[in-house]
C-alpha cells in the first residue's frame, strides 16, 4: 500500500518528535525465531554498519515489514536513525511457528536488538505490531527509548468478527484455481467488502515456489487463525508497565484508541500522549 502525501505530513511530525538521544544496554539473550529484517539507513549504509541510532517498526497482523517502508525511510533521514522494519513471526519472510502469543513475539524482538547490538531503540508497533511492543517494553524497559503506538490500545478487544472472517476465507479459500491476482481479488470481495483492507490482505498471496499451483499464502494461515484469541487479548499483567515516554497515534475515524480506553493506557504506559489524525481509520500509515 502506498502511502499519500498527506498521511506524510500528518504522520511523520509525530514520529520525528520521538527520536532524540540514544544510550545502550544489553540483556540477557532468550531463544526466539530469527526474524527477517529490511534496514533503511539515511546515508544508504547497507544493513547496520554505521554508529547512528536505531528505530524499530513492527507491522500488523498479516502484514509485512514494507507495509511502512516508504515512512521509515523518510523517518530514517530526518531523524538520522537506522530503521529496522522486521517481520513478525508467521508473518512475511520469517520463519513459521506454532506459538503465536505476544510474549513470544516480544522474545523474537529481544532476540533480534541483542544479536544485532541495537542497544535502547525508539520501538513503533501498530495493531498487533504496537501490542507487542507494549508487551516487549514492559518485558525489556532497559532496551526501549522511546515507544510509539500506532492504533492500538493495551486492552482486549471484543467484536472481531470481521477479522475472523478474513481469517476463515484464507482458511478455506481454493488458491489452487486463481491464476491471476484479478482471480483473487474477484474471490475475496465478499469476505473482503473493503478494497484498502482486501489489497492489504492479497498482499499476502505469493507465487508457489514449488510451481505446483500458481499461488501460496506467505503467512501461517492456520496458526494465525487459531491464535486469534491471543492477538486480540491485552496480554500483559496488571504489574506490567512501562515508564519511558509513549505516543499512541490514533486514527481519527478508528475506535481501536477510544476515549473509554486511556484509563487502561495510563495504567500500562504512564508517561503517554495521544495524537489523532483526523482523516485516517486504522491503517493510519497507508489511508487513501
Amino acid at each position: 500500500m502506498n502511502v499519500t502525501a498527506s498521511a506524510r505530513r500528518k504522520l511523520i511530525p509525530r514520529l520525528s518528535t520521538q527520536c532524540r538521544y540514544q544510550s545502550t544496554a544489553t540483556h540477557g539473550t532468550k531463544k526466539g525465531v530469527p526474524l527477517n529484517a529490511a534496514i533503511v539507513s539515511p546515508d544508504g549504509t547497507e544493513g547496520n554498519k554505521n554508529k547512528l541510532r536505531n528505530m524499530v517498526f513492527l507491522h500488523g497482523l498479516l502484514g509485512s515489514n514494507s507495509n511502512w517502508r516508504t515512512l521509515a525511510g523518510i523517518v530514517s533521514k530526518q531523524c538520522l536513525v537506522n530503521a529496522h522494519l522486521l517481520d513478525a513471526r508467521n508473518h512475511g519472510a520469517s520463519p513459521h511457528h506454532d506459538e503465536m502469543n505476544y510474549e513470544s513475539m516480544a522474545t523474537d524482538l529481544h532476540e533480534y536488538i541483542v544479536k544485532n547490538s541495537l542497544g535502547r531503540v525508539v520501538l513503533l508497533g501498530h495493531s498487533m505490531g504496537g501490542k507487542a511492543a507494549i508487551t516487549f517494553s514492559t518485558m525489556y524497559p532497559e532496551l526501549v527509548e522511546k515507544l510509539i503506538v500506532v492504533d492500538i490500545a493495551p486492552v482486549t478487544y471484543n467484536g472481531w468478527t470481521g477479522i475472523q472472517n478474513i481469517l476463515d476465507f484464507l482458511h478455506t479459500a481454493d488458491i489452487s484455481t486463481w491464476k491471476s491476482r484479478k482471480d483473487a481479488d474477484l474471490a475475496a470481495r465478499s469476505a473482503i467488502p473493503d478494497p484498502l483492507t482486501r489489497g492489504f490482505v492479497l498482499q499476502n498471496l505469493i507465487p508457489d515456489p514449488s510451481k505446483q499451483q500458481e499461488f501460496v499464502w506467505r503467512v501461517n494461515v492456520p496458526v494465525l487463525r487459531n491464535s486469534l484469541q491471543n492477538i486480540m487479548v491485552h496480554p500483559t499483567s496488571e504489574r506490567s508497565k512501562y515508564y519511558g515516554p509513549t505516543l499512541y497515534v490514533k486514527g481519527g475515524k478508528s475506535s481501536y484508541v477510544s476515549p473509554r480506553y486511556e484509563d487502561q493506557i495510563k495504567s500500562v504506559t504512564p508517561d503517554y500522549q495521544i495524537s489523532s489524525i483526523d482523516d485516517a481509520g486504522h491503517y493510519v500509515h497507508a489511508e487513501k
